[in-house]
Parts: C-alpha cells; sequence; structure tokens
C-alpha cells in the first residue's frame, strides 16, 4: 500500500475542495471556458479517491451510489482519457458542444445571453439526472454543492505572494 502524498500544497481532501471550487469560479467567469470545464470535472472525478486514500472499492462505492458522480465520472474519464475507459452497469453517454453568444432568432427577436457549455444526456442518464441538456455551470454548482455538504466548508486556499490568478 502506498502511503497518500497528494501533489505541491494540496495534500488533503480540503485541499482539493478547494481547488474544485477554485475551477469552479473559473467556469463561472466564463461559461465557455472547456480547460476550466475540463479541470472542474477531472477534479470532481478524482475526490472520492482522495476522501478514501488506499480504498479504490470504497471510492467507486461512493461514486456509484450517487447519480451524480456518476456522470461527473464519465466526464471526467472522457476528459482525461479522451474517451470512456471504465463503463459501468449504468451509464450516461454525454456530448457536449457550445451555445452561441447570439441570439434565438432575427435582432430584437428571441433571448440573448452568454454561450455556455451543454452536456446532452441520453435517455438513460436522464433517468440517473433529470433534463435532456444540463449547462456546465449548473451542473458544476450541483457537484460543488454536494462535496461541500460532504466535506463541509473548506476556508479560501492561502495565496502566494507571487499567484496572479484571481481567488
Amino acid at each position: 500500500m502506498t502511503e497518500f502524498r497528494g501533489i505541491f500544497s494540496l495534500r488533503t481532501p480540503d485541499d482539493l475542495l478547494r481547488k474544485l471550487k477554485h475551477d469552479f469560479e473559473r467556469v463561472s467567469r466564463d461559461p465557455e471556458d472547456q480547460y476550466a470545464a475540463f479541470d472542474f470535472f477531472v477534479t470532481a472525478h478524482h475526490l472520492p479517491e482522495w476522501m478514501f486514500p488506499n480504498d479504490e472499492k470504497r471510492a467507486n462505492d461512493y461514486r456509484r451510489g450517487t447519480p451524480l458522480l456518476r456522470l461527473v465520472r464519465e466526464l471526467g474519464d472522457v476528459a482525461k482519457h479522451y474517451e470512456l475507459t471504465k463503463r459501468p452497469a449504468t451509464h450516461a453517454e454525454v456530448t457536449s458542444h457550445i451555445v452561441s453568444r447570439y441570439g434565438l432568432g432575427p435582432i430584437g427577436v428571441g433571448h440573448y445571453s452568454a454561450g455556455c457549455l451543454l452536456v446532452h444526456l441520453t435517455q438513460e442518464g436522464q433517468e440517473l439526472i433529470g433534463p435532456t441538456v444540463l449547462d456546465v455551470r449548473g451542473l458544476a454548482r450541483q457537484v460543488l454543492d454536494h462535496y461541500t455538504a460532504e466535506l463541509g466548508e473548506v476556508a479560501p486556499r492561502p495565496r502566494h505572494r507571487f499567484d496572479k490568478s484571481p481567488g
């Protein structure tokens, strides 16, 4: 059994939850930022491994026990490995695309809003999660709320004097 060490100053589940909050803030600031969405879902997918270090079965059981985390597992796995590498017994296939910033219909007709990334669920995914289409920011909020309820609120990450990133 290997000793759980983390990386850099990320050493505990609370540290990784702080990173997840940071990634969520990036997704919220720019809902079209695919890099931020990638970072968010890969981090969210691996958080159970930090919650249950050296206990892969418990981490996997935890993911399987929550439909939302099954979807996160698939998004994180697809993002990290380019394709789904582990098919769970029940899964939701996902596709994603960017909705443009332009409105629907001619100028002045229909609604206009910022663009965003969307996740489209299959019928099986809809049975697990609900809606056919989820915007990434809303889905990320649900995931962050889930982990915050599990782990509790964490203090903001300490800032290094050379850190230029917001939040």
